[in-house]
């Protein structure tokens, strides 16, 4: 745009021309370096005074053009600090706004958040990069595809567990297997995967390489420190400051504070003189005694009670409730199977997961991927070697003993050595 006022003038009216082709519905974004400086005074609905007082030639274009199509210059509607908000800076210390971001009526100002000017960002040019916030409404999908997934997926599984024709009386595992199966392929067939790009944000230029990295390390280290500069002056002031402060008060304390050490020191011989009592090691004969002693019952068994939760059954009618209560969007257990998928199954998936649970209920049998570990334990040692600390389990210790203080009841403590044992 540093072109002579015709030629910003044919590049208003191309620009005109464009906006004109655009629905009224649409929303209207328009940014870059228009070499415009519309100075700070207040236009209402096109531009604020939050900006630069300076003005000219294609500024007056700019507002001219926003104020005809009702269009707000976003950049003046927010205040911040000069560096925030001046988009060019050029070697010889001159500083201007020129980079604008516009946005029609659609947008509304309430979707607008914030605009300014990184100056920390490397991007290599005279201009600084603008950050730009909106909030973004989220495309609503029509239900009717939603619908139409539901019962293509519903129809899948379904249609395959009925061919299968699975007996009552077949072995969990397997059970289990052919309808963890059958579910996987009805929601590949009907639901589809995604890939994934895991390394997607990790993706650099050719020329990116290992010296312009460093370089970049570099200036962004050295502009850091040229930032702490003054921050660093002013605080080693502020602890001068303070120590100056507090030498002076204690130079007056020595003066004027021996007597009240003396009447201190006075007043402590007065006081009762408190000593830890001391405590027997007890016995291991003692305490094999008081635990024989505690845990003397008898236990009793109930077994009617057995015979009644061996006749009982699960009906369809609380599974189906039980899969409605299921939550949406969580993770998926071992079996890899996501709660979605167990709530539209279809009428068919219920009816075999009321059998599966029936057997299990029947033969006391579990399925063996609930009973493996996909969780690794941690060491219970903590403390007498290296990088293991013993802090949890003092302050475990500590909170014993002020629980056994507070409420007057025996705390009792057992050690054992650990050289010879993982716990402690």
């Amino acid at each position: 745009m540093s072109k002579p006022t015709e030629e910003s003038e044919i590049f208003y009216k191309k620009l005109q021309n464009t906006v004109n082709k655009i629905n009224n519905g649409h929303k209207i974004v328009i940014l870059g370096d228009l070499n415009a400086r519309i100075g700070n005074e207040k236009m209402r609905g096109v531009k604020q005074r939050f900006n630069e007082a300076v003005i000219n030639k294609n500024g007056e274009l700019l507002i001219d053009f926003c104020a005809r199509n009702e269009m707000r210059i976003n950049n003046t509607f927010f205040s911040h600090q000069n560096q925030h908000k001046y988009t060019f800076n050029n070697t010889r210390g001159q500083r201007s706004t020129i980079d604008f971001i516009i946005t029609n009526r659609v947008i509304t100002p309430s979707q607008v958040l914030d605009v300014r000017a990184l100056t920390s960002a490397n991007i290599g040019t005279d201009h600084n990069l603008i950050l730009f916030k909106i909030l973004l409404e989220r495309p609503q999908t029509a239900r009717v595809h939603r619908k139409s997934t539901r019962t293509l997926f519903e129809s899948r599984p379904t249609n395959k567990l009925e061919r299968c024709n699975i007996a009552p009386n077949w072995d969990i595992e397997g059970h289990w297997l052919k309808i963890e199966n059958f579910i996987e392929q009805a929601a590949e067939e009907a639901i589809g995967k995604r890939k994934i790009n895991i390394n997607a944000n990790n993706r650099t230029k050719p020329w990116f390489c290992q010296e312009v990295k460093q370089l970049a390390d570099i200036k962004r280290s050295s502009y850091l420190k040229y930032k702490s500069r003054n921050r660093v002056n002013s605080k080693i002031k502020e602890i001068k400051r303070e120590y100056w402060i507090k030498f002076t008060a204690d130079m007056e304390y020595d003066m004027y504070g021996a007597q009240r050490n003396v009447w201190k020191l006075l007043k402590n011989r007065k006081k009762p003189v408190y000593e830890y009592a001391q405590t027997k090691e007890m016995s291991m004969e003692t305490w094999e005694a008081y635990f024989r002693q505690l845990y003397k019952f008898e236990e009793t068994v109930n077994f009617e009670a057995h015979e009644t939760v061996s006749n009982a059954t699960i009906d369809e009618t609380e599974i189906v409730l039980r899969l409605k209560k299921l939550k949406y969007k969580k993770a998926a257990g071992p079996d890899n199977t996501p709660n979605e998928l167990l709530k539209y199954g279809g009428q068919e998936l219920t009816r075999q997961l009321c059998l599966l649970f029936n057997n299990i209920l029947r033969t006391a049998q579990i399925l063996k991927n609930k009973l493996e570990e996909h969780i690794e334990k941690s060491e219970e040692q903590q403390g007498f070697r290296r990088n293991r600390s013993t802090t949890d389990a003092i302050f475990i210790v500590k909170q014993i003993k002020e629980k056994a203080i507070e409420f007057n009841t025996p705390a009792c403590y057992r050690t054992q050595n650990h050289r010879t044992s993982i716990t402690i």
